[in-house]
């Protein structure tokens, strides 16, 4: 018995996810006792998501191993489960984390993980997919050497499968680059923001385990009029070097065990996240810099999404849930619109742009108890300062027949198709835009003559504005098309 408490405690652990909402837990150990013991198995239901996953605690890491080559990728009820192994020195570099665009529509994650095993271990894989399990034509690939996934990006690039050629590049570069500098080479500093701890975790449970790598003077850690930890707090180290060991260590790793947690449903999803605590001015200075650099480079940071009218009746865990369909959450904050208020709104931040706007086409317009959800990208104070020095647009013809309140609508209509410009990046140049900003306004000018029910009822469906563009684009090919073959 000792001998297994030991073997729990040193993260013998596997995530089984992906599963279907029919698997029962005698299935789940019948299937994985054919290769190895099971020591314990945890199996959890979200009925809000009709989603499914497991923690499945095993005797050895040869077990772990067995388990992961028989069963990974194997359907059970029509869903192809996928594990991961789950430990504390398991690290999630984010520069070993590869997107993978343009798949054929019958490649599975078992496809993409035979095709892309040979340049090194993977530590998880998947294609995305709808709720009835229909590929999206992109995946996610995170392997555990920087080198395997430099490998397979260069080899793969603009490789073709069944006629598809891929695009293969770095998960989320932008953060890649923030955290090169956020820490330091010399180590002059004490305090660090952490976030991604459990709901559950005290500030003493906290402080226990950073103290494995040296003495702690203090630890901010606000809660909420519930008395539960708010999700991130601040931690002054005795040393410098004890900070930067911190980061080394903790930092992008699953560093909490499920007993730590309080139990498996309290394990957090996304990997535990420390870094240098940095001064308002120094953040914003930062970020300044950040943006000026992706407008020169023709890219916004479009991460963070605005969500308004949620029912007051949704916990922020509800939301997030709903939101992680589409992708890794790295944050969300949800607060009341006043105290006699029964409407919330609140901020959900990705972590990549790509999952931010599929998560706005699909949830945009949606409804919650009978209220409709409205999204639109987070702005920061800069960002709203420069739109404020941004010229308004003028449209001849209709402005002129019309009142101001024309103009404004106008604008809305250019701000919506702004919001979701990055799905139609590859179609750009059709219009001869080179910006969201761009392809918003020359997309928005062909609309500008159509009656004002019309516009609002693009402004306010998603559905039918992508309609609506997908019209003008095909329209606008077809010219392009003929043109060229009158010149031949």
């Amino acid at each position: 018995m000792d001998s297994d408490v030991q073997n729990i405690e040193s993260g013998f652990m596997i995530h089984c996810g992906n599963l279907s909402m029919k698997t029962t837990h005698p299935e789940l150990v019948n299937l994985f006792s054919q290769v190895a013991p099971v020591i314990k198995i945890g199996l959890r239901k979200k009925d809000s998501t009709s989603k499914a996953y497991a923690f499945v605690t095993l005797k050895s890491e040869e077990d772990v191993q067995k388990v992961i080559e028989k069963f990974n990728y194997y359907t059970l009820h029509e869903k192809q489960m996928i594990i991961t192994t789950y430990s504390s020195t398991t690290k999630y570099l984010p520069e070993a984390n590869i997107f993978v665009k343009n798949l054929p529509p019958m490649l599975t994650s078992k496809d993409l993980y035979l095709i892309l095993k040979a340049f090194g271990t993977i530590i998880s894989c998947k294609v995305a997919t709808d709720d009835k399990g229909t590929s999206k034509g992109f995946g996610f690939v995170q392997y555990s050497t920087v080198k395997a996934a430099k490998k397979a990006i260069s080899t793969c690039q603009n490789a073709k499968i069944s006629g598809y050629v891929l695009e293969v590049m770095l998960y989320d570069k932008p953060i890649k680059e923030e955290k090169a500098e956020v820490v330091p080479v010399v180590p002059t500093f004490t305090n660090c923001f952490v976030r991604n701890f459990p709901a559950g975790m005290s500030e003493e449970s906290l402080k226990t385990i950073l103290e494995k790598v040296g003495p702690v003077n203090s630890i901010f850690f606000p809660l909420d009029r519930f008395s539960n930890p708010i999700g991130y707090a601040c931690v002054n180290f005795e040393k410098p070097e004890d900070a930067i060991s911190a980061i080394e260590k903790y930092h992008g790793t699953l560093t909490f065990t499920p007993e730590e947690c309080g139990g498996e449903e309290f394990v957090p999803t996304s990997p535990f996240f420390i870094q240098k605590a940095e001064k308002k001015k120094v953040r914003e200075e930062a970020l300044r810099k950040q943006l000026e650099k992706l407008s020169l480079e023709g890219k916004q940071l479009k991460k963070n999404l605005y969500v308004s009218n949620i029912p007051d009746t949704f916990s922020e865990d509800e939301i997030s849930q709903i939101f992680s369909q589409f992708g890794t959450v790295t944050s969300i904050q949800i607060r009341k619109t006043s105290t006699t208020s029964n409407k919330q709104f609140g901020y959900v931040c990705f972590n990549t742009s790509e999952e931010a706007a599929l998560a706005f086409e699909k949830v945009d317009g949606t409804f919650l108890d009978h209220n409709r959800l409205q999204i639109s990208y987070y702005k920061n104070k800069l960002e709203r300062a420069a739109d404020e020095q941004k010229p308004k647009i003028k449209f001849n013809g209709k402005d002129q027949m019309h009142s101001a309140g024309i103009s404004r609508l106008v604008q809305s209509l250019v701000n919506t198709v702004e919001r979701i410009a990055n799905l139609y990046k590859n179609d750009w140049e059709v219009v001869e835009a080179n910006s969201p900003s761009d392809f918003s306004h020359k997309i928005a000018k062909e609309f500008v003559l159509l009656p004002d029910d019309e516009v609002k009822e693009m402004i306010s469906s998603s559905t039918i504005l992508e309609e609506k563009i997908q019209k003008i684009l095909d329209t606008k090919r077809k010219t392009i098309n003929n043109q060229e073959k009158e010149k031949l």
